[in-house]
């Protein structure tokens, strides 16, 4: 997450806080607008796809079902995940890599909301599995992309591989998980073809 240590002085009393020096991604200043600016698409999709999920499987009753209660469950668990991890990513990406502080406190919180994060999916989608199989194809999708940052872990030299590996755990199965299970309700798959169907009739009615 972090290393490193300052202590802060104030009104020439000696006040210790622990803050850690957080590692960060190492973006150049001509890819920092870039790089920001996708990952808030990301955010923003990955936020509006899972609270609509959420939100549809809610209010229609004919999905009150244990398998789309567990896709309920997956999308509130996908959306914490992401904001466990991509908001604190863009307030650091402008700010220089000496200058990324962050209390003990917030890293351990960050930390375990990551982890419960990783738990809950496995969790989710191993009661899933028990199910259907296309479910053990994602679990063990998931597992290796975890077990790949655990691996990283041993080779210092590959921090910004490992760097990298992790915020991928944190962005893509959310925004794919919205997608690709959400796919399988007839009643999304219903209303996005009238979606379409309307934004199609209106493009004709323009011409």
């Amino acid at each position: 997450m972090g290393h490193g240590r300052k202590n802060e002085i104030t009104d020439n009393q000696t006040l210790r806080t622990d803050i850690l020096l957080v590692e960060g991604l190492k973006v150049s200043l001509e890819s920092s607008i870039p790089a920001f600016i996708i990952l808030l698409l990301i955010y923003i999709f990955i936020m509006v796809s899972n609270i609509g999920l959420v939100v549809l499987i809610t209010t229609e009753r004919s999905l009150h079902q244990p398998m789309y209660l567990l896709f309920c469950n997956m999308s509130v668990n996908d959306a914490l995940g992401a904001t466990v991890i991509i908001p604190h990513l863009l307030s650091n990406i402008f700010v220089p890599s000496s200058d990324r502080f962050i209390p003990y406190i917030d890293c351990v919180i960050q930390a375990f909301y990551a982890h419960f994060y990783a738990g809950a999916t496995h969790t989710i989608l191993m009661i899933m599995a028990f199910d259907r199989y296309s479910h053990l194809a994602v679990y063990i999708i998931m597992f290796v992309s975890g077990f790949i940052i655990i691996i990283l872990h041993r080779f210092p030299n590959l921090s910004d591989y490992r760097k990298l590996a992790s915020i991928l755990f944190h962005v893509v199965p959310p925004a794919m998980n919205a997608i690709i299970y959400g796919l399988q309700i007839k009643v999304v798959r219903q209303k996005i073809f009238i979606m379409f169907s309307r934004k199609r009739t209106t493009v004709a009615e323009v011409k």
